[in-house]
């Protein structure tokens, strides 16, 4: 088999990011298409969350090796302050020197021959840079998210540290992937003296392994009660406004059109419980929206695959983005309801691949129009959603096998 080192400051036990799915996805059927992986993380110390459940999702025999590294915030600061240099490109800067000295060492070891190295965490990148210049295998640098759309740098001299890495990066890797096309036409156009083989794509995807013992029921039916709408996930106060789709309810409610009895939304784990609850009082729409906690993951898909649509929400400033949600909500089967930019990656995706209904995020008459619509279409078991068939091409193991073919392109 061919070899590839996979360098990710995410890897379980770290809690609270769906990056960790994008790598165990690929470390876990990479094999099935020729390519062993290792892992270089970080200490679990590094991490400001852990869950040791989530090590039971580590492939067995998976060759990971857990480099020093420190959060600046956590570990370095006095009375909560630090010195803005420690945290740069990123608060984990520390990990490069742990993590440069142990991949030499996995390098000697494991005989990998392509590196490849996941963003969020800049210095993910910087690592790997490293390590491809000081010992010439080829590197591919995988973006989660575009590095120049993130608005994580809280100085100037931070946002010159990451743009400077950025280009380092797009110049120095083999192969930059990403995880939209809007992402890679940014990027194209940013930096047009780079050759445009360099860029691919490889979307994100659902595990199989998650969804093999949930009961899932496709058939669209009408059971007693109201529709139940889930939205599983943090909605981001701008990136993610729900603030429309909640006026539109309160539109209709006032009209007549619905009530509690006929339409109840539940939102998990979205952050700014606070806000959002102040605002569905001032609203009077309370008792259809409830803002629930957090739960573990496998309940998670259980109350989705329970739902009768699964609702999404997609901002204008994230339209080079699709949340990873959405592969989930494709593979669970049930009617699916994009609140999106129509032009956006994700409303465009959801609608030219007929995964479900778009309205836009920022219109309220065409949120509360199409939600009498739909509900309409619900309750006449009119709405249609995805068959598992046609969803496996969105599952984590075809993406392993896109990611291989890139691979072998960079050893034959």
């Amino acid at each position: 088999m061919k070899r590839v080192l996979m360098i990710s400051y995410v890897f379980p036990p770290y809690f609270g990011s769906s990056g960790n799915l994008r790598v165990l996805g690929f470390a876990r059927y990479l094999p099935d298409h020729g390519w062993e992986p290792a892992v270089l993380t970080a200490h679990p110390r590094a991490y400001s969350r852990v869950n040791d459940r989530l090590l039971e999702d580590v492939p067995e025999g998976l060759y990971v090796r857990r480099a020093f590294g420190l959060d600046v915030r956590r570990h370095l600061s006095l009375f909560g302050k630090y010195p803005a240099w420690l945290a740069l490109p990123d608060r984990w800067a520390s990990w490069w020197l742990g993590a440069v000295p142990t991949g030499l060492s996995m390098i000697r070891r494991f005989r990998p021959d392509v590196l490849w190295s996941t963003y969020p965490i800049p210095t993910s990148h910087l690592v790997a840079a490293t390590l491809s210049r000081m010992t010439g295998i080829p590197w591919v640098a995988d973006y989660r998210d575009p590095m120049n759309l993130s608005d994580a740098a809280n100085s100037e001299l931070a946002r010159r540290v990451r743009q400077r890495l950025d280009r380092m990066t797009v110049k120095r890797a083999s192969r930059v992937v990403f995880t939209t096309p809007g992402a890679r036409r940014v990027y194209a156009d940013r930096y047009g003296d780079v050759e445009g083989e360099k860029w691919a794509v490889v979307a994100n995807g659902f595990d199989e392994r998650h969804f093999s013992r949930l009961d899932i029921r496709q058939k669209n039916h009408r059971p007693a009660g109201p529709c139940r709408m889930l939205h599983s996930g943090f909605l981001y106060r701008e990136e993610r406004n729900p603030m429309p789709f909640f006026e539109a309810l309160a539109r209709l409610r006032s009209e007549g059109v619905i009530s509690a009895d006929r339409l109840q939304v539940r939102l998990r784990a979205s952050g700014n419980e606070d806000f959002y609850r102040e605002r569905l009082r001032s609203l009077g729409i309370e008792d259809m929206v409830e803002l629930a906690e957090s739960i573990p993951y496998d309940e998670a898909l259980r109350e989705m695959a329970e739902a009768d649509i699964l609702l999404l929400f997609q901002g204008r400033s994230c339209n080079q983005q699709i949340p990873a949600k959405l592969y989930e909500y494709v593979r669970i089967g049930k009617p699916i309801l994009a609140l999106a930019d129509p032009q956006g990656d994700t409303g465009a995706l959801v609608s030219g691949d007929e995964l479900g209904e778009v309205l836009d995020i920022d219109d309220v008459d065409a949120i509360a129009s199409g939600l009498v619509r739909i509900l309409d279409d619900w309750e006449s078991g009119r709405l249609g959603s995805v068959p598992v068939d046609r969803a496996r091409k969105y599952s984590r193991r075809a993406r392993a096998a896109e990611l291989a073919s890139l691979l072998d392109s960079l050893v034959r």
